[in-house]
C-alpha cells in the first residue's frame, strides 16, 4: 500500500490498449444520449479502426464494463462500470467528509495519512495526504493491498463481522510481502484479537521494508467498519512509543468521524481518547 521513496514525482507508464479501451468507454458515455451506440460511431469518435475497436469492445463486454445489444453491434454501459461508479461516488463522499481530519493528522504527525475502505478482499485507498518529510511513505487512491499485511487491512479485518472475517480468511492467501509479514493463520487470529482489545493495528515492516504504520477503524451507521485511517512513515521516525501516541490521536479523530456517520460503536481506544 505504501512505498518508501524520495519525494520525486514520476509520470505513470501508458499502455495503449488500456488508453484505447478507456476512450471507448468514454465515447459510449458521451454518445449514450441517443441510446446504444454503434461500432461505426465509436470507431469514428475515437479514431480507432473498426477491427481494433471491435476487439476491444468485445473484451469490455466480456468483463462487464459494456453491454452489447442482442443481435447487433450496439453498445451501452455495463453493470461493472456502474458498480465501480457507485463505489467511487461512495468513496469520494467518505473522502470528502474525512479530508479535514486527514490533513489535521498529517499536520500533527508530519507523516503520510491514508484513508482505506474494504473492497473485494482488499483494503483500498480512497484518499491520501503525503507527509512533509523529504523521504516518506507514499500511496495513491485506488491502490489495493492484502488485509493481512497492512495496518489498515488488519484493523478492518479485526472489527468486521465474524462470519465475514471467517469467509475472507478462508479465501485469501497469507502470502509474505516482507520477512515480517504474518503468514500463519493462528498468529494472525491472535493479532486480530489484540487489535480488537486495544482498538488499533500496527504494521512493523510487514508490508514494506523500512516502513511502520498504525491504523484505526471508522464505523458506519450499521456498526460495521466502513473505513480505516492510517499514519505511516519510516521506521526510524516511528518507534512503538511514537506509534502509540499517534494511535491515540487518530482514535479520537476516527471516533469523531464515526459519530458523524451515525455510529455509536467505538473501540476501547476511542472511548479512552474521548474521555481524556
Amino acid at each position: 500500500m505504501n512505498r518508501v521513496r524520495p519525494a520525486v514525482a514520476a509520470a505513470p507508464p501508458r499502455i495503449q490498449a488500456l488508453v484505447r479501451a478507456d476512450a471507448l468507454v468514454g465515447a459510449v458515455v458521451e454518445l449514450a444520449g441517443a441510446g446504444a451506440v454503434t461500432l461505426t460511431d465509436l470507431a469514428a469518435h475515437t479514431g480507432l479502426n473498426k477491427v481494433t475497436a471491435f476487439n476491444l469492445l468485445q473484451t469490455l463486454v466480456a468483463l462487464g464494463y459494456l453491454e452489447q445489444e442482442a443481435g447487433s453491434r450496439r453498445y451501452r454501459i455495463g453493470l461493472r462500470t456502474l458498480e465501480l461508479a457507485g463505489h467511487a461516488r461512495s468513496g469520494r463522499d467518505l473522502a470528502r467528509l474525512c479530508e479535514p481530519a486527514l490533513h489535521g493528522l498529517c499536520r500533527d504527525t508530519g507523516e503520510t495519512v491514508n484513508l482505506a475502505v474494504p473492497y473485494h478482499g482488499y483494503a483500498m485507498i480512497v484518499d491520501s495526504v503525503e507527509g512533509r518529510h523529504g523521504i516518506r511513505t507514499t500511496a495513491y487512491a485506488g491502490a489495493k493491498s492484502p488485509y493481512h499485511s497492512t495496518a489498515c487491512g488488519k484493523v478492518l479485518l479485526a472489527f468486521m463481522a465474524a462470519d465475514l472475517q471467517e469467509s475472507l480468511l478462508t479465501s485469501i492467501r497469507l502470502e509474505p510481502k516482507t520477512p515480517a509479514t504474518i503468514v500463519d493463520r493462528g498468529a494472525l487470529l491472535l493479532e486480530l484479537e489484540s487489535i480488537r482489545s486495544c482498538g488499533w493495528a500496527f504494521d512493523f515492516e510487514e508490508n514494506e521494508v523500512g516502513a511502520h504504520c498504525v491504523a484505526v477503524p471508522i464505523f458506519g451507521a450499521d456498526g460495521r467498519p466502513c473505513a480505516a485511517i492510517s499514519v505511516s512513515g519510516l521506521k526510524d521516525r516511528m518507534d512503538p512509543t511514537v506509534l502509540e501516541a499517534i494511535a491515540r490521536n487518530a482514535s479520537y479523530t476516527a471516533a469523531t468521524i464515526s459519530r458523524a456517520l451515525g455510529s455509536d460503536r467505538q473501540p476501547p481506544s476511542a472511548r479512552q481518547a474521548i474521555a481524556a
